[in-house]
């Protein structure tokens, strides 16, 4: 890939991105998602763009349409067990400790600094 198509891809994902962030995020809160599963939704969208389109390039180079020939194109092995399982191990730890650090900084923030009498 030549510099330019490199510089032209780049400046496409990152203005998704931040349409996504700026744009898209904002609209799901205002529709009622809660801020975090849309902050995921609007991130996770240019993902899912980013693997269309490596798949679109992929068939317009009139490669063989096998998934054992797209993974060797993109230089992707085949993971091992113990990588699955670290990935899923890290997943879950990252669940529980937003589910448990969430409330508690929720409530830190909403509560605001809090000045002591003598200062006043």
């Amino acid at each position: 890939m030549r510099v330019g198509e490199s510089m032209t891809l780049l400046a496409v994902i990152a203005v998704l991105g931040l349409a996504c962030f700026y744009g898209l995020r904002p609209w799901l809160e205002q529709a009622g998602w809660a801020s975090y599963p849309a902050y995921l939704a609007s991130l996770s969208l240019v993902f899912v763009v980013m693997l269309i389109w490596s798949v679109a390039a992929y068939l317009a180079e009139g490669q063989p349409r096998t998934v054992k020939a797209f993974l060797a194109r993109n230089r992707l092995t085949s993971l091992r067990r113990d990588v699955v399982l670290w990935g899923l191990a890290v997943g879950v730890f990252m669940f529980m400790m937003t589910a448990v650090f969430s409330p508690l900084l929720s409530r830190v923030i909403s509560a605001g600094p809090r000045l002591s009498s003598s200062l006043s």
